[in-house]
């Protein structure tokens, strides 16, 4: 009984369990939804949806910091730049859902560029 204890004493501690992976590459796809959603595709991800552009989305992630999201994405894509996003949820690139929200827990930190 002791080590059944334990052991979920400590995978409630632990951080995470997954490994860490990066997305990346040009922008292939950019919308903004009618209800305000803000989806992207690059780097093996495909249709995913990072934000609302109206209010802090269930994901966690607010208004103004999605704002800045699109704002990252449409320079990008006028410029060719590649964008990046870390992950460390245990799927892939390719295994994330198409039109679903992507969890601010498995996205480490947003896009980024370079």
């Amino acid at each position: 009984m002791r080590k059944i204890v334990l052991m979920i004493a400590l995978c409630l501690s632990s951080e995470s369990v997954f490994a860490t992976y990066t997305c990346s590459g040009p922008i292939t796809y950019l919308q903004v939804g009618g209800d305000g959603s803000l989806y992207a595709s690059f780097g093996g991800l495909s249709y995913v949806r990072f934000c609302h552009l109206g209010i802090t989305d269930t994901n966690g992630v607010t208004a103004a910091a999605c704002s800045g999201m699109y704002a990252l994405f449409v320079t990008a894509r006028a410029a060719g730049w590649t964008v990046y996003q870390v992950f460390d949820d245990g799927l892939t690139c390719a295994t994330q859902a198409e039109w679903a929200t992507l969890s601010s827990s498995a996205m480490n930190g947003g896009p980024q560029t370079y």
